[in-house]
């Protein structure tokens, strides 16, 4: 049998920026005027702080607006609006794990201020493989990775230790000989009595 033991450091991260959480219908003060840059490319967000009769807009309002502006975008970065206890937020998220997938947020925020500050880190997936004695260390910015030169597929859930046997089942390897020789023999059967 084979035996690999995989010991996981780490598993891959997306990066989350979430802003400043502010009143639901508090008054919008300034615009927006921010991109957002990501691993796909740039989302550019302009949200006036006025609607069109002059009026102030809330920051719920604005807030909504720039999430939409940046989902209809690709910039590799995924906007959801936060709502609790009468108080609303942005929240962003990289659409994958792994450092590479990381992003920033640049420019003036309005009613979305420190969504340019890092919640969580992107982070890549850190383990290591022990096969046949041998350890190696990886690291990848997914949590689905293969093993044994890819027959074994893996999803890393969290840090820790596992040992994966393979091991023959003899009893499946047996009958299926048996069946293989039997289907051979009423083959040969059958050439012989039509020969």
């Amino acid at each position: 049998y084979n035996e690999i033991t995989l010991d996981v450091s780490q598993t891959a991260r997306a990066q989350v920026n979430t802003s400043d959480a502010v009143k639901v219908n508090e008054a919008a003060t300034e615009d927006m005027d921010f991109t957002v840059s990501g691993s796909s490319g740039t989302a550019v967000v302009q949200v006036s702080s006025t609607n069109e009769d002059g009026t102030a807009r809330t920051s719920a309002s604005m807030i909504r607006e720039a999430a939409k502006q940046i989902n209809s975008q690709d910039a590799g970065v995924r906007a959801t609006v936060v709502e609790d206890n009468g108080e609303i937020s942005l929240k962003l998220e990289s659409k994958h794990t792994g450092e590479v997938y990381g992003f920033s947020a640049q420019g003036q925020f309005g009613a979305a201020v420190g969504i340019d500050q890092v919640d969580t880190a992107a982070l890549n997936a850190e383990y290591s493989v022990t096969d046949n004695g041998i350890t190696r260390s990886y690291t990848s910015s997914s949590n689905d990775i293969s093993l044994n030169a890819g027959r074994i597929g893996v999803s890393l859930k969290s840090a820790g230790e596992v040992t994966i046997r393979s091991d023959m089942d003899e009893e499946k390897v047996s009958s299926a000989v048996q069946d293989l020789v039997s289907s051979y023999n009423s083959a040969l059967k059958v050439l012989n009595d039509n020969y």
